[in-house]
């Protein structure tokens, strides 16, 4: 997920990135609490650009004048190749009434790629010439997780 914002002295832009999909992989090795897989994803990538104009205003202004931002919408097919590695460390903490904890840490790499694009679209049409704009190519993600479930999944 991506989000960067900035503010000028009429208008307010936010753009906003994300993907979400599903992944199928093949532990490759294995060692204890040590795992590595390559993994092959496919899903769907949103770019969403936003613009409002900034200041106040009087609500009859609004109802006369009701077109004061927009929001851009780009959606596309999404295929994500990498490999990752994963580690478990078992936690126990002693004091009563507590569970044992589990914490992971990870490193995933890999190159997203969008094979199909659905073009920039309002809430209320389609928007054409727009950039070509995605979140493509390689990317490294390292990750930290506190877990009391962990230690079953992986096993």
């Amino acid at each position: 997920m991506m989000k960067k914002n900035k503010t000028g002295e009429y208008y307010r832009t936010s753009l906003y990135g994300s993907s979400r999909s599903i992944e199928f992989g093949y532990i490759m090795f294995s060692k204890n609490t040590q795992h590595m897989f390559p993994f092959i994803g496919i899903g769907l990538q949103t770019i969403d650009l936003t613009i409002h104009e900034t200041g106040n205003t009087s609500f009859d202004n609004v109802l006369e004048v009701p077109g004061r931002g927009t929001k851009l919408s780009r959606n596309g097919l999404m295929i994500d190749i990498g490999i990752q590695f994963n580690s478990l460390k078992e936690a126990y903490d002693n004091r009563e009434g507590r569970e044992r904890r589990n914490y992971s840490w990870g490193v995933r790499a890999g190159y997203r790629y969008i094979p199909l694009y659905l073009g920039w679209k309002t809430e209320q049409s389609n928007v054409n010439d727009g950039p070509k704009s995605s979140l493509t190519g390689l990317y490294i993600t390292f990750n930290f997780n506190i877990s009391s479930l962990a230690r079953k999944i992986l096993r």
